[in-house]
């Protein structure tokens, strides 16, 4: 009787312990940034570990079980999935999973995190655009209930990666220092090698390189996503939304039962798709195992699927089910703009049908004031169309348009008295309009206000000094050297005579030192 005793008790430690050890692995297996500053909860789930093992041995666990197995054995013998499962070379390396860039101000329990992955396109970029898009949609007193997420999915660039957190600074300086915007890159020791990939669905090796490592963008933006608010919504960085986009998610999820998984507000791809954050360990799950094999949004059908389908029901049933969690909301509340794909050389036409968004711009560009310095004025030899003025443009409320420029053409922008500029952004063209660029010719000059001593710019005889030029997409940006004194004049010069109108679609000056990380 009392050897039985021992066996019962044996077995219920060793039930306990076991049920502890796998809540503990399911934690460890999927990783929640917390901060790119320190790694406190893998911290804390390592010592929980040696804890358990440590009790588990105080309290006699590591005498003989039934079949003349020992605990300690047993417990060895154990191994359970992780996210080192489908990335093993990640085992051992925690610190692989620490972004290498994140500006934040650590905005946390939000009602919706929105997670906006970005990469660089040869062609053309789209982030701007939808990020104002974003911010002039949504209302001052909704501001506080959100978190937007950019996930610069360049790692292997580091360069870019520091570029565009600095344009993002320059353009967005208040959305940053709310904590309404947050920006993060991954390590490039995150990616797993990504050569010799099995060929599926007819894809080449390009597209499936291209799909696979966006599958592993969209599992590392939902694991940073996981701990920050109460629902996570999927965009991409070439989308525009609808006024007060917040308030309509909000009523769509409270119209909703309890029972749903997904929200579909848009039609296309992953775009739209909007999740509890307690669900995201799930998919993330499910990207991780599968992410070589299959699209991110096929991925994500066949989460729901496998969840409630059974292998003997027929396909319309099992499509009757799904509809029940994964549900369509009508009218779509983003449109898709990008016309150059993330995938090189392909083109992405796909539209939402139904669409529709009153703007009083007729480039269907959204527009919300800059924050650039005062100018004390503003001038142009290039004649412009209709109100698409070089004051609009300079304050952000629309485009500069203009007619077909002429060599010796120029924009000055004049500030009196001279001011400090650190660093400027010029895009020109737009989506319905490409070609309505700078050509690489056109050059970016400045005028000291008082005399200069710097040394690294090819002076006129005007005084002004080059400080950059236009690139083959239209948009010049560069950092003003320190040595540069107070600037009374910001010119643009066009230098050959064009074929097409010019639309200056946004002018950033910065006229204060920005840190980068």
């Amino acid at each position: 009787m009392r050897c039985r005793r021992r066996v019962l008790v044996g077995s219920l430690l060793f039930i306990s312990v076991t049920s502890l050890f796998l809540q503990m692995s399911i934690r460890m297996g999927v990783f929640r940034s917390r901060d790119v500053k320190d790694d406190t909860e893998l911290t804390e789930l390592q010592a929980l570990t040696g804890t358990v093992n440590g009790h588990f041995q105080l309290n006699g666990a590591s005498g003989t079980m039934p079949g003349g197995n020992t605990v300690n054995s047993l417990f060895e013998a154990l191994e359970l999935p992780g996210i080192a499962t489908y990335l093993p070379h990640l085992k051992n390396h925690p610190e692989y999973l620490q972004p290498m860039m994140r500006v934040s101000r650590n905005r946390s329990n939000v009602s919706l995190v929105i997670g906006v992955p970005t990469i660089k396109r040869p062609d053309a970029s789209y982030l701007d655009e939808t990020l104002k898009s974003l911010f002039v949609n949504l209302p001052a007193y909704d501001a506080n209930k959100c978190l937007i997420l950019v996930f610069i999915a360049e790692p292997w660039d580091i360069e870019y990666v520091k570029q565009i957190t600095i344009d993002l600074e320059l353009m967005f300086p208040n959305e940053i220092f709310s904590g309404l915007l947050e920006v993060i890159a991954p390590s490039p020791k995150f990616y797993p090698a990504m050569e010799n990939l099995k060929l599926t669905f007819n894809d080449d090796s390009d597209r499936v390189k291209w799909r696979t490592k966006q599958n592993l963008d969209y599992a590392y933006l939902m694991m940073h996503s996981t701990k920050r608010g109460k629902y996570y919504i999927q965009l991409e960085d070439d989308i525009i939304t609808k006024p007060d986009y917040f308030s309509f998610i909000m009523r769509a999820i409270a119209s909703r039962s309890t029972e749903w998984i997904v929200l579909r507000f848009s039609a296309l791809g992953f775009i739209g798709k909007l999740f509890r954050t307690s669900d995201l360990p799930l998919l993330v799950e499910f990207l991780l195992m599968f992410y070589a094999d299959k699209p991110g949004d096929w991925l994500l059908d066949n989460v729901l699927t496998t969840k409630l389908c059974g292998k003997d029901m027929h396909l319309k049933e099992c499509q009757q089910v799904v509809s029940k969690v994964g549900i369509d909301v009508k009218p779509p509340l983003f449109q898709h703009i990008g016309y150059h794909s993330s995938l090189k050389g392909k083109i992405q036409k796909l539209k939402e049908k139904t669409f529709k968004v009153k703007t009083a711009d007729p480039k269907n560009k959204v527009f919300q004031g800059n924050h650039n310095p005062p100018a004390s004025y503003l001038n142009t030899s290039i004649i412009h169309y209709e109100d698409y003025d070089l004051e609009q443009a300079y304050k952000g409320y629309k485009p500069f348009w203009g007619y077909t420029p002429v060599a010796g053409d120029i924009v000055d922008i004049v500030y009196s008295p001279p001011i400090k500029i650190y660093s400027y952004k010029l895009v020109s063209g737009s989506g319905e309009h490409p070609d309505d660029i700078f050509p690489e010719s056109t050059t970016v000059l400045v005028e000291p206000g008082f005399k200069s001593g710097f040394q690294n710019g090819s002076q006129g005889d005007d005084n002004f000094y080059q400080v950059g030029t236009f690139d083959k997409n239209g948009i010049a940006r560069n950092i003003i050297p320190p040595s540069m004194d107070k600037i009374k004049t910001f010119r643009i010069k066009v230098n050959e005579t064009m074929k097409t109108w010019i639309l200056l679609r946004e002018i950033l000056i910065g006229d204060s030192a920005t840190p980068t990380s």
